[in-house]
């Protein structure tokens, strides 16, 4: 239990952190596997507009 308000403050900064930066994980993990799924299964005009959307969500949870 935090004994300062700057303590509890920081508290619930990293519990908003973590709830994105969770968010993020999951999202990306999720569009990399269908990427691998449509290279497994030879679409490859699907998996290069995959791709793009991989590489597009992996630099938004870098920015982040």
């Amino acid at each position: 239990m935090p004994n300062t308000k700057t303590a509890e403050k920081a508290n619930r900064q990293n519990t908003r952190r973590k709830i994105r930066n969770v968010k993020q994980k999951d999202i990306l993990k999720g569009s990399i596997k269908e990427y691998k799924k449509l290279v497994a299964g030879n679409q490859t005009e699907a998996a290069e507009k995959q791709l793009s959307t991989v590489f597009k969500k992996l630099d938004k949870a870098a920015k982040t």
